[in-house]
């Protein structure tokens, strides 16, 4: 859109949240930065869209600064081509793999290249789609270095197996238990670890360890009833093979502008994904998560955005850090008290039906509602992880609630019948 200034800011953060240094890229660069990587020189390597040229094009440009945020070299690529999505990684020579979707006319075909690290064009490839989208959604290195393992989307979900030259090998698709893959990393030397979702009536978080022949070993499905999204960019993200991090939104609305509240859905498994636990977060705005990063002390950092439901189009940025056992320690950088939940009741203020999550650690338990005089008037045992309630014969007004286990207090607070 012509009309459209686009603004990029790129911040470095504490593992806490703490805003340590910032650079802008202005409107005169109208650069939208769209993934990085931090290389062993602990140089920055950004890639994105820059509509300088052509407002109604977004060729690819790649960006490296240096640990102060000084630009080293700029570098355009793929001109003449609208840039829809892009991912970077480094491969074993140190080489840049850029790699996404681009639109041709009405299509959009998936693209790949690759790049040395003064920025020069060393191998470009598109993969012209089968159907009307084409998009890579993840690359990993063979373990032999001879190629690359791509999982995209292309008419349905597929494994492209491609050489160092970007010839295709092989094109298997996807077992329909994941879909939309979006992280893939090895776990051993022969077996990756994959994350994507599940469609069905909803939608769930999934993941996988599959081997080199692309068989599926072990599967996890969320299995919620409520609508669950992979976090954006990076949604998995592990230091330990028995401390996996999968994060995605619960109860992500289509329309993010709608007043129905969304939660930050953090899963913790093992390498053969059990699950060790799980933690909700949220329910009094609109969430919605982009990024996951493991941490070295066990625990892990969340980057998601956070609208307050006035529909007013205003974004903030969210940092939560939690410890080994998903609890809140910093919000925003700051030390925080706020609780990540186990159990929770929404929408609230509702009419006609509510929904209860618990989290897997969970056992059975129990949902009561007192009304303004103290008089219970509902109670309902929970042995499901989603549990919906119908409250339509509850009069209007408000209540309040308690989830307990045991008369253990696990969620309780104000809730409104409208």
């Amino acid at each position: 859109n012509k009309n459209i200034e686009y603004n990029s800011m790129l911040t470095k953060i504490s593992q806490t949240g703490e805003v340590i240094d910032t650079a802008y890229f202005n409107t005169e660069q109208e650069i939208v930065i769209l993934d990085l990587i931090n290389t062993e020189n602990n140089d920055y390597i950004l890639v994105g869209g820059d509509y300088t040229d052509n407002n109604e094009e977004l060729c690819l440009i790649i960006i490296l600064l240096d640990e102060d945020f000084n630009i080293i070299w700029k570098k355009k690529h793929i001109n003449g081509k609208k840039i829809t999505n892009a991912k970077i990684k480094l491969n074993s020579n140190n080489e840049i793999l850029i790699f996404g979707s681009l639109k041709e006319g009405e299509v959009y075909n998936s693209f790949i290249l690759k790049i040395n690290t003064n920025g020069e064009l060393l191998n470009f490839k598109i993969l012209s789609s089968t159907g009307s989208i084409s998009c890579i959604f993840d690359i990993i290195e063979k373990k032999d270095e001879t190629g690359y393992y791509l999982f995209m989307l292309d008419g349905t979900s597929v494994i492209m197996e491609i050489n160092n030259e970007f010839d295709i090998i092989t094109n298997k698709n996807m077992p329909y238990v994941i879909a939309n893959s979006n992280n893939s990393y090895w776990l051993t030397d022969s077996t990756y670890i994959l994350s994507g979702k599940v469609f069905d009536n909803n939608s769930d978080l999934a993941l996988v360890v599959a081997d080199t022949a692309h068989n599926f070993i072990y599967t996890f499905n969320a299995e919620k009833e409520e609508h669950d999204f992979p976090a954006v960019w990076d949604n998995l993200s592990f230091t330990n093979k028995n401390n996996i991090y999968l994060v995605g939104t619960n109860n992500m609305s289509s329309n993010p502008y709608e007043i129905e509240p969304s939660f930050v859905f953090v899963n913790n498994l093992n390498d053969t994904l059990g699950l060790n636990w799980q933690k909700l977060i949220g329910g009094d705005a609109f969430y919605s998560v982009m990024n996951i990063i493991a941490t070295e002390d066990g625990g892990c950092f969340i980057a998601a955005t956070r609208s307050d439901n006035t529909n007013s189009y205003d974004y903030d940025m969210y940092f939560l850090k939690l410890d080994p056992n998903g609890n809140i320690t910093h919000i925003n950088g700051e030390p925080s008290e706020q609780k990540a939940k186990e159990v929770i009741l929404y929408p609230n203020p509702a009419t006609t039906q509510l929904t209860i999550q618990k989290a897997v650690q969970v056992g059975n338990c129990n949902v009561e509602f007192y009304n303004i005089t103290g008089k219970k008037v509902f109670y309902q045992e929970l042995t499901s992880n989603t549990t919906k309630i119908d409250i339509s014969n509850l009069q209007k007004g408000s209540y309040i609630y308690k989830i307990t286990d045991n008369n253990k207090i696990l969620d309780s607070g104000k809730w409104i019948k409208q």
